[in-house]
């Protein structure tokens, strides 16, 4: 067991005999080497055992149907997403093709403040639905919440509750912001006479 800790026998065990020496000598140590690898492995699979044991048990088809339906509503968000952004890209393309504000006629700008007050409706709408979805994020994972940490997800909701509210008024506050400064720039391109 020497050898297995450093101890160096092979140039003694070669001179004791030419061809057995070295033979005994590399068998030995593998065979030391695997029963040390072996002992590391069987620590490994008792801590592993313990683990497992302190799992909750779900069966396999169980985790395939969950895995299934978290991925479809993950790509049913990420579709609505890309959908809604492109519509948001789509209504700015539109108001660009408008003529400049001063050059305008009034079905022109009738249709900028249609285009303008869509385009808002679609941005608060997406915004409600991602504020919808964390909330229901919110909810799932609150049902699965050990009872100690329950203060620090209300407070954590809460304060997302804050954010979303802020959001939603700082998106409702903006359509007739926006009303206000086209009005304004119109105004100040019209030609007045002198």
């Amino acid at each position: 067991y020497r050898m297995l800790l450093g101890y160096d026998a092979y140039h003694q065990m070669r001179d004791a005999h030419h061809t057995m020496g070295p033979l005994l000598y590399y068998a030995w140590t593998l065979v030391g080497y695997f029963l040390l690898l072996n002992l590391f492995f069987a620590i490994l699979n008792g801590a592993l055992e313990r683990t497992k044991k302190s799992l909750p048990k779900v069966s396999f088809w169980a985790n395939i149907v969950s895995f299934a339906l978290s991925s479809q509503r993950w790509f049913a968000r990420v579709l609505h997403d890309r959908i809604a952004l492109g519509s948001l890209a789509a209504m700015d393309s539109k108001i660009g093709k408008l003529p400049i504000s001063g050059l305008r006629n009034e079905p022109q700008k009738f249709l900028f403040d249609a285009y303008l007050l869509e385009k808002d409706a679609m941005a608060s709408r997406l915004v409600r639905t991602r504020a919808s979805r964390s909330h229901a994020r919110a909810a799932e994972t609150e049902s699965q919440v050990v009872p100690g940490k329950q203060m620090e997800i209300l407070e954590t909701r809460l304060g997302q509750l804050v954010g979303t509210l802020t959001l939603l008024q700082r998106s409702n506050d903006h359509a007739p912001r926006a009303k206000q400064r086209q009005r304004a720039a119109n105004e100040s391109y019209t030609h007045k006479p002198l």
